[in-house]
């Protein structure tokens, strides 16, 4: 109906939230930009056009010795999770 305001709707950030300073030093370090917004649906490929994700699972890999290529759907809630379980694995 003309005239009728609808709220924006925005994906949750939970999990990112988990996160936050890992999702920052990502942005600027795996996905080469100042900021981004990232909620729990953010995939790699929301910021390339390639063909695929090779470009940044190769930079999550020297940047923090972590492999995500299974992680297929990039989704960054779930390799956030695997950096953070990562690093918990080599502290032990």
């Amino acid at each position: 109906m003309p005239g009728v305001r609808v709220p924006i709707k925005t994906a949750p950030t939970v999990r990112v939230k988990q996160h936050e300073q890992l999702a920052n030093d990502f942005t600027v370090r795996v996905l080469d930009l100042p900021w981004a917004v990232i909620t729990d649906e953010t995939e790699l490929r929301h910021f390339h056009s390639d063909p695929g994700n090779e470009r940044y699972i190769n930079r999550v890999r020297e940047i923090y010795c972590v492999d995500i290529s299974d992680i297929e759907s990039g989704n960054l809630a779930d390799i956030f999770d695997r950096i953070r379980d990562q690093r918990a694995e080599r502290t032990k």
